[in-house]
């Protein structure tokens, strides 16, 4: 029996005592050595063939017959357009642009003897009787997919070449919003879990906290139907709005109540605050806005907003601030303070481990952005941030209310503060 292509370490592969010489057919004689998976070391070592000889005289001659039928894969190329709308809300989309189709990580499933070559990809295999179909995965621009090929009737020695890629080139993709969501400069939006590009990084503006409908303010609600958008999702900037700055320039005792800011009194009205948008709108529109620095502030914050997509840049509110520790802090802690005393008017969560916990998590989706686009919640020193709500009134006068973070005293809270203090910001929209 002979076997080609020949190979000086076929003894390596498939130990002598392996070799049954009573057997009747080539085949069954290099049955061994062709289930073998490294004999696919190169494409030539993969198309095996085999035979038996004939000794006449002194001369050996034999006939070589290929074991295997062979699939060639060729990757698509060209471009295609694709365009994304939210599952929620198939009339807001985004994307709808060219771009070059890039096959990569093509692969029968479970398969052996896969070979590239010249930037085609070839599949080995011994076909069976009734032929079948081979499952192929791949990813199209870093996005799984599927499909299967039919075989059917491939012969041993038979080859057909196939080309892997969309037979759409113009695709429309659904999206199913979730909190950890990248928003990008275009209003589009892409997945919590996705490996974002360079390209990614630089255009994401922010990472979405909340998704639910009912916990988007009035404010937002009638700013966005004013630009003929539905409200959609809440959105955490990627970094603060620069330095320290107080809420207002007053010295304390502040004796100055916002009128239309209602003041939050217990944990209840902490969390039913969501109305971000309409406090800072109300001092935005005030004729002596440059004495309230830290609303000057987010109203010039930096990051670019898609046209007509979204509200402006805002301090967020305590309800607010509440949602973001919970969807991106993935801590539930001042719910169930809520549950069990609604109406207490300390807002203080004594817990380090869960303080720096909630730190992480805040990052999580932040560090997949990563420098120099961001800016992290610290996991170690003290912080306390604004929000755009009024607290009680005390021996500082008026009060606001910052959202703290206390990973050394192992403390999260909200804390009423006088409003002369210069605290920073951390800027939300909605979409």
């Amino acid at each position: 029996y002979a076997y080609y292509p020949y190979r000086t370490d076929f003894f390596d592969i498939l130990a002598t005592d392996q070799l049954d010489t009573t057997v009747e057919s080539a085949e069954t004689f290099f049955s061994g050595y062709l289930k073998n998976k490294e004999i696919a070391t190169s494409y030539i070592d993969a198309d095996v063939c085999v035979g038996a000889g004939t000794l006449d005289k002194g001369t050996l001659s034999f006939t070589l017959n290929h074991c295997l039928s062979v699939i060639e894969l060729v990757p698509k190329e060209g471009l295609m357009k694709v365009g994304y709308y939210l599952k929620s809300d198939p009339e807001y989309q985004w994307g709808n642009k060219e771009q070059e189709i890039y096959i990569s990580a093509v692969k029968v499933k479970d398969g052996e003897n896969f070979i590239q070559k010249n930037g085609s990809y070839y599949y080995f295999f011994k076909p069976k009787s009734g032929g079948g179909e081979l499952a192929v995965s791949y990813k199209l621009n870093e996005i799984p997919e599927e499909t299967t090929i039919n075989v059917s009737g491939l012969g041993a020695g038979c080859a057909i070449s196939q080309i892997v890629g969309p037979e759409n080139t113009d695709q429309t993709i659904e999206h199913v919003l979730q909190v950890g969501d990248f928003f990008m400069n275009d209003g589009g939006l892409k997945p919590f879990d996705a490996t974002l590009t360079d390209e990614d990084k630089m255009n994401c503006i922010g990472i979405v906290f909340q998704t639910d409908v009912d916990r988007i303010g009035e404010g937002e609600k009638e700013a966005l139907k004013s630009k003929g958008v539905k409200p959609h999702a809440l959105v955490m900037a990627l970094k603060e709005g620069g330095s320290a700055r107080s809420w207002h320039d007053l010295p304390n005792p502040n004796e100055t109540d916002e009128s239309h800011i209602d003041n939050v009194k217990n944990i209840t009205e902490l969390y039913e605050d969501i109305e971000g948008y309409a406090h800072n709108k109300g001092i935005w529109q005030k004729e002596d806005l440059v004495k309230y620095p830290a609303f000057v502030l987010a109203q010039n914050y930096e990051a670019k907003l898609p046209e007509n997509k979204t509200t402006e840049w805002f301090i967020p509110s305590t309800g607010q601030w509440w949602d973001i520790v919970k969807g991106l802090g993935k801590c539930t802690a001042f719910d169930e303070l809520k549950a069990e005393k609604p109406l207490v008017g300390n807002y203080t969560i004594e817990n380090k481990e869960l303080t720096v916990t909630t730190l992480v998590n805040l990052n999580e989706q932040l560090r997949k952005v990563g420098n120099p686009y961001i800016k992290e919640f610290n996991e170690s020193s003290n912080a306390q941030i604004h929000t755009s709500s009024e607290g009680v009134h005390n021996a500082k006068g008026w009060t606001t209310i910052n959202m703290v973070f206390q990973p050394s005293y192992g403390k999260l809270m909200f804390y009423p503060d006088g409003k002369n203090t210069g605290r920073p910001i951390r800027c939300i929209l909605a979409f």
